[in-house]
């Protein structure tokens, strides 16, 4: 018996001190120990790219590189821009203003930025890493929690070069007397929510692969 009651107040107390660990992140401290340093492996695989999907977070749909994922019953949107990556697009981010926070990310060769905004009773942020953007609308009391999970998936984002290669190497002359600006025209906002512009009649729901599957010749669309 004291031993279950022992165990129990560790477990509680361990829970706490999680809560309260999450509850004490900066913005700042989130970027520089969550998205820069963890290395998380990638548990999910789509054509050109892999990430790491948290546990709590689910992809409930996907129109070519646009995700829709929810987490704790809020949506957030991920969107990739290979054809940004495939030609290294430089991404210039100025500070905005009279916002929450605003930050210029930078990391060797890995570019973003962080935005979060009031939003009704809640916060809205974009948050871009590495040709990779989320977005969403979270409660203040849970948004750091969203921002650390946010962080877990864009700092794990790898590209493979030869399936990007394959799918936008044929159209490169096409591709480079365009001037590209990532993630422009992505979106569309309305008062209640956030929606994305579709671009492809067909829609499939990434599913957990084995890296095996994560091969040159295999595309998922």
């Amino acid at each position: 018996m004291k031993k279950l009651i022992i165990l129990t107040l560790s477990v509680l107390l361990l829970s706490a001190c999680n809560a309260v660990r999450v509850d004490n992140y900066s913005y700042d401290e989130i970027i520089d120990e969550i998205l820069i340093k963890e290395e998380k492996p990638a548990n999910v695989y789509f054509g050109g790219y892999k990430y790491y999907l948290p546990k709590g977070i689910i992809v409930r749909d996907k129109k070519e590189n646009n995700l829709l994922m929810s987490y704790e019953h809020q949506d957030l949107y991920m969107y990739t821009d290979l054809v940004a990556y495939y030609h290294k697009t430089d991404m210039k981010y100025s500070k905005a203003k009279d916002i929450i926070y605003s930050r210029n990310i930078e990391n060797k060769s890995k570019k973003g930025y962080l935005e979060i905004r009031e939003f009704k009773d809640d916060y809205y942020y974009e948050y871009s890493y590495n040709y990779s953007k989320i977005e969403g609308i979270c409660s203040k009391k849970r948004i750091r929690d969203c921002l650390i999970k946010s962080s877990q998936v864009l700092g794990s984002v790898v590209y493979n070069d030869t399936i990007i290669e394959s799918l936008i190497g044929k159209d490169a002359i096409k591709f480079k007397e365009k001037s590209f600006d990532i993630f422009e025209a992505r979106k569309i906002r309305s008062s209640d929510t956030l929606y994305y512009e579709e671009t492809s009649e067909n829609s499939d729901v990434g599913s957990v692969l084995k890296e095996d599957d994560f091969l040159p010749t295999e595309q998922v669309d």
